[in-house]
């Protein structure tokens, strides 16, 4: 594992980014290119090693956990959601009933919604008891915990240093702690923006640490925030 050392400034950029969680990944990269790369007056220009405090082969990213696969449960009809049984986060099993919708053409029945699909936990839920859906809108979506990875942009500076396969330390904050756990990249992406030169990066992690103890899929559910640590190439 790799050894990291804390400061107060990079502290202070992931709790502002921990507290804005639903802010798009170009509005959160923004800001580590902002943290990163505009230098207060009269003061000599900060690179990313100084700034979070890593020895000078490593590099730091922030990435947040996504889903890569997911079941949407739609109503087949216009109606009003009479009652939803199960809340975010919640595991279910095949078959479960999820959702009672009562269809606005009074010809029809309420249709109980359930659980027929492979996956596993209910990740969120769109709509709320007494609320108004259209045919095929979203009321929930389903997913599986094994197939959580992590997201993560890069700026310019850092692509040299990126290779699938690479191994990656992840660092996550859970009850006044941070967990660490290993993975390695899986996937880059190049992204089309005008303004930035970025890439998507792709992280599988090792669930070793997923023990009774540490209710993985309560922790690392998709939005939560991680630092990734990586090697500089050449170290």
């Amino acid at each position: 594992m790799y050894k990291i050392m804390r400061s107060s400034q990079t502290d202070l950029l992931f709790n502002t980014i921990e507290c804005n969680k639903k802010l798009p990944f170009s509005a959160i990269f923004l800001l580590l290119a902002l943290f990163f790369c505009i230098k207060p007056s009269g003061a000599a220009s900060v690179d990313v090693q100084e700034s979070t405090n890593l020895s000078q082969g490593h590099i730091a990213l922030v990435g947040r956990f996504v889903h890569s696969k997911s079941f949407y449960l739609f109503s087949s009809y216009t109606g009003v959601v009479e009652r939803i049984y199960v809340s975010s986060g919640q595991k279910i099993a095949r078959g479960r009933p999820l959702s009672l919708v009562r269809p606005i053409d009074s010809s029809f029945n309420s249709l109980e919604l359930k659980n027929e699909s492979n996956f596993s936990r209910v990740s969120e839920i769109f709509v709320k008891e007494g609320d108004k859906i259209e045919t095929m809108e979203p009321i929930m979506r389903l997913t599986n915990f094994d197939d959580i990875v992590i997201e993560s942009h890069a700026l310019e500076p850092h692509f040299a240093h990126l290779q699938v396969g690479k191994d990656v330390a992840i660092l996550v904050k859970y009850a006044n702690k941070e967990l660490q756990f290993s993975g390695e990249i899986s996937a880059i992406h190049e992204v089309s923006d005008q303004k930035l030169a970025m890439l998507k990066v792709e992280v599988q992690f090792s669930k070793e640490l997923c023990v009774p103890e540490i209710d993985c899929p309560s922790i690392l559910r998709a939005g939560t925030l991680a630092k990734l640590i990586l090697a500089k190439s050449g170290f």
